[in-house]
């Protein structure tokens, strides 16, 4: 992603004003990525597949746009190998692993973060907002691939770097079992549109908000929220967030859509 932009100084401490950006040069929107939450007759999305594609480049929706719900949205980034992003969005989170597949049927069904959309279903009935998800889904990014690459590896953190342990196993496993696979050493481990979007996208965020804005780094900052209202960054909810505390912290965003901004 080209960086060549510049951020605005802030007018308080929650709001952020930023120019217009585009990502000049950056790959397409990988398709299983970034899907909206949908409330239709008393209920809601109950997996990502049941989610509907947006309509709209991620790098308006990454700046405020406000032609997309009056501006109200929130975008929350997660992963299926982040084991916090699964405490949010899995009802029976896999916690001796970190793989989740959220696209399976009813998957956030009984989950924090379906019963924090349940809490928002009866506002969208009275305020125009939108619920936007960017995930790495792992499972979808190798089933999207025209073929398996030669590094590709199951179930690995999109950030996550080959060690000397690593090497080293398969350099066993090359004499055991005549595996030809080549790994190096603090090369990434995934390269499938989904982890090299994903990766992408945190370095773009914390060059445009600044790293003390954005502050998520890696898949063990995930799932993350960034909120706007009325297409401007309120940079308090610009957070990670777990099962812990998390119908708390929603509950401030339904609030913060549902009161009209002062004239």
């Amino acid at each position: 992603m080209k960086k060549i932009f510049k951020l605005l100084l802030p007018l308080s401490s929650s709001a952020i004003i930023l120019p217009a950006v585009t990502m000049t040069g950056c790959a397409p929107v990988y398709p299983n990525s970034l899907k909206q939450v949908v409330f239709k007759d008393d209920t809601v999305s109950d997996s990502f597949s049941t989610c509907v594609d947006v309509n709209r480049s991620l790098d308006n929706l990454l700046c405020g746009d406000k032609s997309f719900h009056g501006g109200n949205y929130m975008l929350i980034i997660g992963s299926e190998c982040s084991l916090d992003s699964n405490k949010f969005f899995s009802p029976n989170p896999l916690f001796e692993k970190t793989h989740s597949d959220y696209s399976k049927e009813n998957a956030f069904v009984g989950s924090t973060f379906y019963t924090a959309l349940e809490l928002f279903e009866p506002l969208h009935k009275d305020v125009d907002f939108g619920i936007v998800l960017y995930l790495d889904i792992e499972s979808l990014a190798i089933a999207n691939q025209d073929k398996l690459r030669p590094n590709q590896e199951l179930y690995r953190p999109f950030d996550y770097k080959w060690t000397d342990s690593d090497v080293t196993e398969a350099e066993n496993r090359k004499i055991n079992t005549k595996d030809n696979k080549v790994i190096v050493k603090d090369e990434y481990a995934r390269n499938d549109d989904s982890a090299k979007l994903m990766r992408d996208l945190l370095s773009y965020l914390q060059t445009i908000y600044t790293a003390d804005v954005f502050t998520a780094t890696s898949s063990t900052d995930l799932a993350y929220t960034i909120v706007w209202k009325e297409g401007v960054p309120q940079s308090d909810y610009f957070k990670s967030i777990d099962s812990t505390g998390a119908l708390d912290y929603m509950t401030k965003i339904h609030d913060l859509w549902a009161t009209p901004t002062p004239k």
